[in-house]
Order: C-alpha cells, then structure tokens, then sequence
C-alpha cells in the first residue's frame, strides 16, 4: 500500500516537475529592432523570467500574424534557451506604372496604393490594380487592361518588382440621347 502511495506522489511530481523543466528562456534573436519591440511591450516576462511552452506558443501566434513574416518556428536544441527561427516576406522594392494617359502617376497612385517597402501581399495588389481598372472604367474607358507583373529584384532576392502596365483603349462616349414617349407633347419639351 505505501509503494503504491508512492509510486503515485512519483508519477504527480514527475508530471509537476516536466512543467517546470519545459519553461526557459525565450531569444529574440534575429528580429528587427521594431518587432523585437513589439513582442516585449506586448509579452514584457520574456525579458524577465523564463517562458512555459503556452506563453512561447503566444509569442509565435503573435509573430505569425504580422506581415513581416512568412514563416515562423521555435527550435528547442536542449539548451535552457527557445530559439526563434524564420523566414520574412518578400517586400515590395518599387512600384512603376506604364501607359498612363488619363491619369498622371500620382493620380494613379490614390488608386494604386501598395508602395516601396510594404510587404508583398499578392492579394492586395491585384485588388489595387482592380480599383485603378474601375477609376478608369469611370471615365469612360470600358475596356482598359490592368497587366500586374512581378518581377524579383535582380539585386535583391526577398523583394519584387511591381510593375503596372495600362492599355487604355478607346474612351466611350455618349453621342446623343434620345427620349421618345407616345405623348408628342413630352416629346416636343424633352427636345427643347
């Protein structure tokens, strides 16, 4: 009976005692100055006491999310420290237009609004190369085409290259408006 009692408080102290081995500390090591920021004004212990596996857990979901990053792990190498590995997103190096005739680049631009520096969100730009088709399908302008290409910056390997060519095609306009009605009285005043 008391092997029985214990081999029982064992095993408790044992599941007790693997929580506590599981915490240790967390390295930012890598980040930028700005993410490192915001992951210490958001989880401030990490600094200061060593991290259970929930808190390391937090810590990614929170990284995950942001548009820096592409892909995010934590690598335990059986030291008393969790490394953070990852990769970033590609980021957007330039933005050129071509073929703009009724809108100057800078008009475009308000429609087309990914610049220099922001992440590369794939979904985003073909929204944006969307709006900038209706603004001119607002002028009239049918069947304007929007072509996207992105090529990777040969200098620089994570960034791209967006580039927005525009055909314009020929503006609609309206040649005249005619309102015909079997009352010739409405007929004569919608002439007038």
């Amino acid at each position: 009976m008391i092997l029985k009692h214990s081999f029982a408080v064992f095993l408790v102290t044992l599941a007790f005692g693997t929580l506590a081995w599981a915490k240790k500390s967390l390295s930012l090591e890598g980040l930028s100055a700005e993410s490192r920021q915001e992951v210490l004004k958001r989880f401030p212990l990490i600094e200061k006491e060593k991290i259970s596996l929930e808190q390391v857990d937090e810590v990614i979901r929170y990284l995950h999310v942001q548009p820096e990053f592409e892909q995010i792990q934590v690598l335990d190498d059986g030291t008393s420290t969790y490394k953070i590995q990852f990769t970033t997103n590609k980021r957007v190096q330039s933005v050129r237009f071509s073929g703009l005739g009724s809108f100057s680049e800078s008009d475009a631009r308000n429609y087309f609004t990914v610049k220099t520096g922001d992440a590369y969100d794939q979904d985003q730009i073909i929204e944006n190369g969307e709006s900038l088709r209706q603004a001119y399908r607002n002028l009239g302008y049918q069947n304007t085409v929007i072509d996207i290409e992105l090529p990777p910056d040969p200098e620089s390997p994570d960034r791209v290259i967006v580039v927005v060519k525009v055909t314009e095609n020929n503006q609609s306009e309206i040649g005249s408006i005619n309102f015909s009605s079997p009352n010739n009285q409405l007929n004569t005043l919608l002439t007038n």
